[in-house]
């Protein structure tokens, strides 16, 4: 009796011995990396352009008029960023030129109302954009037209970003036969501010 109890004593000290050390530790729970966060270019934004006008001005009975103007302007927008990285989105703009022509001096403004797609790369938006077009000018000139264009900007910090644009516009006289068509390029430098 007294050998089997020493037996069984020593085969679980033994066993105890054997097993000791190989407990296996506690798995923590795996560290996740935090997702890459977005540039937020999503929601609304206004801004200020800068830039110059090339074209053409053509009249039924007289020879085209070259159009070569500084022009300034504003914009606001809206931006929506889908689950891809894609936008879409809408944007109205007001661009103000300084013209002159065989019948003097005047100012055209040219209002634009855009739908933008695009793309968002890193810190940078890159867009295509299209729409309809209408001037007003200091001497009574009304027109209509449409606009396509194209453009890229970049944040510089969490909301203040700087961009570059082009756009064409194709604008025809409002008046019934229509005296003027204006068609022109402008290119332009952008600042904005994401609210």
């Amino acid at each position: 009796m007294k050998t089997r109890l020493l037996v069984s004593v020593a085969a679980i000290c033994v066993a105890t011995a054997a097993t000791a050390g190989t407990i296996a530790p506690p798995v923590s729970d795996p560290v996740l990396a935090p997702a890459p966060v977005m540039p937020g270019w999503a929601g609304f934004y206004a801004g200020a352009t800068l830039g110059w006008a090339t074209g053409q001005a053509t009249y039924p009975a007289l020879p085209p008029l070259a159009i070569d103007s500084f022009s300034y302007g504003g914009f606001a927008g809206y931006n929506h960023i889908l689950d891809n990285g894609f936008m879409v989105g809408g944007e109205v703009a007001v661009t103000i030129l300084n013209l002159n022509d065989r019948f003097g001096g005047f100012v055209n403004t040219v209002f634009d109302a855009k739908l933008r797609a695009g793309v968002v790369a890193g810190r940078a938006l890159v867009y295509a954009s299209g729409g309809f077009s209408m001037s007003s000018d200091d001497v009574g000139n009304t027109g209509r037209g449409w606009n396509i264009g194209a453009g890229v900007d970049y944040l510089v910090t969490e909301n203040l970003f700087f961009g570059a644009e082009y756009v064409y516009r194709d604008i025809t006289d409002t008046a019934t036969p229509a005296n003027w068509r204006d068609r022109f390029h402008t290119v332009q430098v952008r600042a904005g501010i994401k609210f």
